[in-house]
């Protein structure tokens, strides 16, 4: 099985040796520049949006709520 980015075997053989030369302690390899997956990189602005949106509302909420409080007095 071979990475997603090896197009042809000349990039094949640049990830292999990015991947055999890199050598941390606390990191583990990978093949990419990236340590996040795919599938989060695509998760990541719909959690973002869906936060910015409940967030917004829980806003508007308060405000709502201190509002009235003051006016009612």
């Amino acid at each position: 099985m071979q990475p997603i980015g090896a197009l042809n075997e000349d990039r094949l053989k640049n990830i292999h040796e990015k991947y055999s030369s890199f050598n941390d302690p606390v990191i583990p390899k990978y093949h990419y520049d990236s340590h996040y997956s795919i599938a989060m990189t695509v998760c990541f602005p719909i959690i973002f949006s869906w936060c910015r949106i409940i967030t917004r509302n829980v806003v508007n909420k308060i405000f709502k709520m201190v509002f009235s409080v003051y006016f009612t007095r």
